[in-house]
């Protein structure tokens, strides 16, 4: 245990730097190059097909927890208070309701971004 937490320890710096240099070309470099290409999609030979899709984040700054609950709780929505909001469910009804017009106050830190997504 104590050899797998010193691995642990001695490659997470690394482990952080691929992961930031992965996020940057999925989130930026193809998002880009695709698009300056009018592409979405683009079947790759030994990798797979490589195309667009859309996410967002959803979250609550934790100064504004109280009165976004309290937001959430107006609405309709109480039930994704549990004493906490989960993550996953709030982005999920962020999404659902977006796709319904349903704009959320900016008590809510909510970031759509397109990335893209490998398959193969």
């Amino acid at each position: 245990m104590a050899e797998a937490k010193r691995l642990y320890d001695e490659h997470k710096e690394i482990a952080s730097v691929y992961w930031d240099t992965y996020e940057q070309i999925r989130k930026s470099l193809l998002v880009t190059a695709l698009e300056d290409a009018g592409m979405d999609r683009v079947r790759v030979p030994n990798v797979g097909t490589v195309a667009l899709a859309s996410d967002i984040y959803a979250g609550i700054p934790a100064s504004n927890r109280s009165e976004a609950y309290e937001w959430l709780a107006d609405n309709g929505y109480g039930d994704v208070i549990i004493p906490t909001v989960n993550a996953g469910t709030l982005k999920s009804l962020v999404k659902e309701q977006m796709r319904q017009g349903v704009e959320f106050p900016d008590l809510f830190r909510i970031e759509p971004y397109t990335y893209v997504k490998l398959t193969k």
